[in-house]
């Protein structure tokens, strides 16, 4: 399997990344889907950065 299919990938998202998403979006369950977090995860990074 592993001679046709790609290995994953990691990705690594900042608090500029999910203030961008809620900004375009204005959902937070949308931009905790998106990253893969929970909804409080996201409220907890838009507070520390003030967008709430």
């Amino acid at each position: 399997m592993d001679n046709y299919m790609n290995e994953p990938v990691d990705y690594t998202f900042t608090d500029e990344d999910i203030i961008k998403e809620y900004q375009q979006f204005n959902d937070i369950k949308r931009v905790a889907a998106v990253f893969c977090i929970d909804n409080k995860t996201v409220k907890q990074i838009l507070k520390r950065n003030g967008v709430l």
